[in-house]
């Protein structure tokens, strides 16, 4: 994509180990309501330079308020 010219926040391994984050966190709720056993249950934290990023981003993408649509005057 960067070859194109389009631009990336994050990486192929950085969005892997995010995907795992969640993974993790959706395993986590299920258990919570019961959908399955307490041994399927999957804990992962993201690397902390990661999250800093991850942080890091969605700040970026609320002072800029990337991706909303302003009303037309």
């Amino acid at each position: 994509m960067q070859k194109e010219g389009r631009i990336y926040v994050f990486r192929v391994g950085e969005r892997i180990l995010i995907n795992q984050e969640r993974a993790a966190l959706f395993s986590q709720l299920s258990r919570y309501y019961g959908e399955n056993c307490p041994e399927d249950v999957r804990t992962y934290e993201l690397p902390a330079h990661i999250e800093a990023k991850v942080k890091f981003t969605l700040e970026r993408i609320e002072t800029t308020r990337w991706g909303t649509f302003q009303e037309i005057k």
